[in-house]
């Protein structure tokens, strides 16, 4: 949306009416306009048409919105439109009358509303200026302009995207041409960060409109012009190494003859500088460039007016102003309209410059020059000071106490009673998280299962804490919400309030509409903008692990709004941010001791780094644990409790140390080829042991549940798995099965590049699997290659093994799987002679399809008796011999 607006400051005029129309509109290819002022940025119509394409010379009505066509259209092919995508849509054209078209993509409509402001005005074409679409006046209150609102589907929720950033980012991203993905730069992370926490995005997005708005709205001095100091720091930008991926291999590709003339370690060095800078992040044009031009060009203009020429004065800026103006001077001329240049030397006046003097830095976050005084390592400095100035305050002290000397401290006794420092033993939910659906379960939210249970704490504490403050009718807004964990959780539990949820990280916004679509909740609303973008009204706001800066933000934010808060800081981030509204420090408290800013940054970070450093400290004191007591180690080892003190302790591997067998006890204890643990390392020393057909030398090596043991010298071949005492079976193979192996799948997902992968239960990374591969199923590996050759569904009617818990060795075919959100889900199996027992999920490893194993199985074929019936099965084998 485009604001109408008065005077004073330009920030959103000037960043949608230009800067969005300038991101978008100046894509020619992406332009197709309709009666009706409706705008289709990108709209891709393709394949054969119904008559001539009238639409793109003519004015046109849409008599039918865009539908499927039906099957026989498809089949047929009557209709020429429905022959590329499958969808349609019938319009008029004003002189050769009806005809269809074929649709496939997004309908954008570009869409004026009022809104009250004081910023200044650019006039614009009455075709881009009319109304196109019906929009809620709340939605243009509730967020900084420019917004878009985002249709819901079957898949995901309505969705409004706020901020000239990411309004861009989002259209630019469902444009289908190479070259407009292109100017997303690498991997599409051109401006994805938020404000408040990237200075590049700042400079482009803030403070680049800021400054624009003051230059132009101040009364000038007749005899001294002062450049803009955003201008001043974009051409020290400029004159920076460039800093970009992949920066030899495009120099080598730019400059191939001096790229042999150059050593390697020379390259290295001087690519960034000897690349061109044609562009502000590089030789490439951006969505940053695009965002910049408009406030500059007005820039360059009034000081034409004033008798200044740009480019003598900062001459990078100038060039690359040069540089854009044919490449987006159509586009520019369409919403604005051309303005001719003043012939400077025609000027009587020719006013003193002034160029303010900036920092000879870049305006990324991760420059080095960047990282000095308070940003990078404390020195000893900076420590002794700040503890002389607690000391001096008397905010913090050493006092002895009959010889025992303490920390104290002077704090307000009516803060110390507020803190409760009482230890939590048990956790008992307030929530019943087994009755909430999946998709509002964290466990449908990436949460990785390690984390489940600490995910689930936090936010029974933080939602039964909302859900005692609240009152019906609130609106509860969780800023910082990510995935949507704890705002989906509200808005399922409290249908009577409506929660907006506020995130920048398009991934997971991405993630959270598709939750909310599951549940086809209709009191959400999700915004994806920086979190002091928002300025709709709210009762509650709620933010959990919102990290650095964020938390001080939201805080400020509720303060403001006069709003009920319940937030849950997070212990990551940096403090300070020079371009945001929070000046540290804050309380009351610590200002009228005196404490600078620097001193406070100083301290904040002791105090965020002495927890860890203690810990990290107490560990490397006593040093890793090397020795493991014979009464500890597992029972599946088949240790005599007789035979010493202390056990052999496996080394790191593949295996968890309860779940893994050292090879030393495989030889010395299990196949009796060793008497001690010295004639065992003299045999792996000759490299004639092998797992999973590696050489393995290390003694105590942490062989695993279905690894192939080889020893080549005797030609046996072993499989370690469990009987149904819970033992490790030295199980003997036949050299054809020892080719292979089943794996059980722990994780799927896509790596950099967007390169599929799974990881195994024995720690193994296996790319490009079979899309049907998924978590729990069990792959057959071909140990030589380590490829794939067939995989297993775990699927209802397999065969299955247990592999932890108390039917653990036992082998059944799955019955059924119960589902329990919030806890562990349960799997029924029965055994060969129909005995029924249950077990988690994770205990549960397909290792046949049907009733058929992928391998043999050890004596006792898996199945557990019970005392009586292998008391009856001795007596019977007694009495037959």
């Amino acid at each position: 949306m485009i604001e109408k607006c008065t005077k004073k400051r330009m920030l959103i005029s000037v960043a949608l009416l230009i800067g969005l129309s300038v991101a978008i509109v100046l894509l020619e290819h992406h332009l197709t306009q309709s009666s009706h002022y409706t705008s289709h940025f990108h709209a891709n119509y393709s394949g054969n048409q119904t008559g001539t394409q009238c639409w793109l010379t003519e004015k046109i009505t849409v008599l039918e919105d865009c539908h499927p066509c039906t099957e026989f259209e498809k089949n047929s092919q009557s209709v020429g439109s429905c022959v590329a995508t499958g969808y349609k849509e019938k319009v008029r054209c004003e002189t050769s009358g009806d005809t269809s078209r074929s649709w496939s993509g997004n309908k954008t409509q570009l869409t004026l509303v009022n809104h009250p402001s004081d910023s200044w005005t650019i006039p614009i074409p009455t075709s881009l200026a009319a109304q196109g679409a019906k929009i809620n006046p709340d939605l243009a209150l509730l967020t900084t302009l420019p917004l878009l609102v985002v249709g819901e589907s079957e898949t995901f929720s309505r969705l409004t995207v706020s901020g000239l950033a990411a309004v861009s980012r989002h259209l630019m991203k469902e444009s289908d041409d190479p070259v407009v993905v292109k100017s997303l730069g690498f991997r599409g992370n051109c401006l994805q960060a938020p404000a408040e926490c990237s200075i590049w995005t700042s400079f482009c997005e803030v403070q680049m409109v800021q400054s624009t708005i003051l230059f132009l709205t101040q009364q000038q001095k007749q005899d001294v012009v002062e450049i803009p100091t955003t201008l001043a720091k974009l051409e020290e930008h400029m004159k920076q190494p460039i800093r970009m991926h992949n920066i030899v291999k495009r120099w080598q590709k730019d400059q191939p003859q001096s790229a042999g003339q150059l050593k390697q370690e020379d390259i290295q060095k001087l690519a960034g500088s000897l690349l061109d800078h044609s562009y502000v992040e590089g030789p490439d044009m951006t969505l940053a460039d695009l965002l910049l031009f408009p406030c500059i060009i007005l820039l360059a203009d009034r000081l034409s007016e004033l008798g200044v020429q740009l480019s003598d004065h900062l001459p990078r800026v100038g060039a690359w102003l040069t540089t854009m103006k044919p490449a987006v001077s159509k586009a520019w001329n369409k919403t604005i309209g051309e303005k001719p240049f003043p012939d400077i030397d025609s000027l009587r006046i020719q006013p003193k410059v002034k160029i303010p003097r900036v920092k000879e830095i870049s305006l990324y976050k991760k420059d080095t020059v960047r990282r000095t005084g308070s940003m990078g390592n404390l020195s000893s400095e900076e420590i002794a000071r700040v503890i002389d100035m607690l000391k001096r305050q008397r905010m913090m002290w050493l006092d002895d106490d009959n010889g025992v000397a303490r920390v104290t401290t002077e704090l307000p006794e009516e803060l110390i009673s507020h803190i409760d420092v009482a230890a939590c033993s048990d956790f008992t939910a307030k929530i019943d998280w087994a009755s909430l659906p999946d998709p509002a379960h964290p466990q449908q939210g990436h949460v990785p299962g390690s984390r489940v249970d600490r995910k689930i704490q936090q936010l029974d504490g933080m939602a039964t804490a909302v859900i005692d403050a609240v009152s019906e009718g609130d609106v509860v807004v969780d800023f910082c919400s990510g995935g949507g964990h704890l705002g989906i959780i509200l808005a399922y539990l409290l249908p009577h309030c409506h929660v907006v949820m506020v995130d920048n990280k398009e991934e997971s916004v991405r993630n959270a509409r598709r939750r909310v679509a599951q549940l086809m909740l209709n009191n959400v609303t999700i915004i994806q903008s920086n979190l002091d973008y928002f300025r709709g009204r709210f009762d509650l706001g709620v933010a959990l692990h919102a990290c650095g800066v964020a938390t001080d933000l939201v805080l400020h934010t509720c303060l403001a709004q006069r709003a009920a808060f319940v937030i849950c800081p997070c212990c990551y981030g940096n403090l300070a941010h020079p371009d945001l509204p929070v000046n540290y420090p804050q309380s009351e408290l610590y200002c009228s001791r005196g404490i600078p800013t620097d001193d406070f940054s100083v301290l904040a970070r002791m105090a965020d780094h002495i927890t860890p450093s203690g810990r990290l400290a107490m560990a490397a004191a006593r040093g890793p644990k090397k020795h493991l007591k014979r009464l500890a180690a597992p029972k599946s080892w088949m240790l005599d409790k007789l035979g010493g003190v202390f056990a052999p302790r496996p080394s790191t591997g593949p295996h968890k140390l309860r779940e893994s067998l050292p090879l030393v006890v495989f030889l010395r204890n299990r196949l009796k080829y060793a008497l001690n643990n010295s004639e065992v390392t003299k045999i792996v020393m000759q490299r004639l042991i092998k797992v999973d057909g590696k050489v393995r030398t290390d003694s105590n090596y942490p062989a695993g549940f279905m690894d192939v043991i080889t020893i080549d010298k005797t030609g046996e071949y072993f499989r370690l798995v469990y009987d149904v005492k819970g033992r490790f079976a030295i199980h003997r193979i036949t050299a054809e099965e020892a080719k292979y192996k089943l794996c059980k799948v722990r994780r799927v997902q896509v790596g950099p590049k967007g390169i599929p992968f799974i990881t195994t239960h024995d720690g193994r990374t296996i790319r490009y699997p079979d899309p049907l591969v998924k978590v729990n199923d069990t792959i057959q590996l071909d140990i030589e290659t380590n490829k794939i050759m067939d995989f297993i569904k775990f699927d209802s009617g397999n065969l299955c093994m247990i592999t932890g818990g108390r039917n653990l060795g036992r082998v059944g075919t799955i019955i059924n799987r119960e589902r329990h959100p919030g806890s562990f889900d349960i799997v029924h199996v029965k055994d060969a002679l129909g005995h029924l027992f249950a077990t988690r999920l994770n205990n549960v490893f397909i290792i046949g399809k049907g009733s058929k194993a992928y391998i043999s199985l050890p004596r006792d074929k898996g199945v557990k008796l019970s005392i009586a019936e292998e008391r009856n099965k001795r007596l019977a084998a007694k009495a037959a011999a």
